[in-house]
């Protein structure tokens, strides 16, 4: 049985998907977590939905505010 996507879970996935990005891009975990946690923040201070570029303008954002090296463009 397969389970339905909601708003909900894509929200989650595209969390998931980001996180693990930063990751592969050189990030430290814990430092990919707190930049994850950081654009939430700032996303909800800006009042922005969780839509589809809810996650595209938090990589823009976490991008500018890295300190480690530079992902590849996916």
């Amino acid at each position: 049985m397969s389970r339905r996507s909601t708003p909900e879970r894509l929200h989650a996935a595209r969390r998931e998907g980001t996180l693990r990005r930063l990751i592969l891009a050189g990030e430290l975990p814990d430092r990919a977590e707190r930049l994850i946690v950081a654009w939430e923040t700032e996303a909800d201070g800006r009042n922005l939905e969780h839509d589809g570029t809810y996650w595209d303008a938090g990589w823009e954002w976490i991008e500018s505010r890295q300190t480690g090296p530079r992902s590849p463009s996916f």
